[in-house]
């Protein structure tokens, strides 16, 4: 039975984070949060394939488009000519 302070990180695959003689240190100065591929507390497998086990993201993205959504039209009531959020926010490119 594995102590409750066990705890087992992988985030050494790949080439992203270099050559490594401490993973601790590696993953502590070298990684960011989308290096980390594993985690295991107390023989419980938090994160698999850098995918969060604990936690339903179904619909995360969907909800965080739609607040942007709204939050971008908003500005049109405090912009002194009321324009719309299409023309507060222009694309960075050309859209066909």
């Amino acid at each position: 039975m594995p102590n409750k302070r066990d705890a087992d990180t992988s985030a050494n695959q790949g080439t992203r984070i270099g050559p490594h003689a401490d993973p601790i240190r590696t993953l502590i100065m070298n990684c960011a949060g989308r290096g980390i591929t594993r985690v295991v507390l107390a023989g419980r497998a938090i994160i698999e394939e850098a995918q969060i086990k604990t936690v339903d993201t179904g619909d995360d993205q969907q909800r965080a488009q739609s607040f942007l959504e709204k939050r971008m039209a908003s500005f049109s009531n405090s912009d002194f000519k009321r324009r719309p959020a299409s023309e507060l926010f222009p694309p960075g490119f050309p859209v066909r």
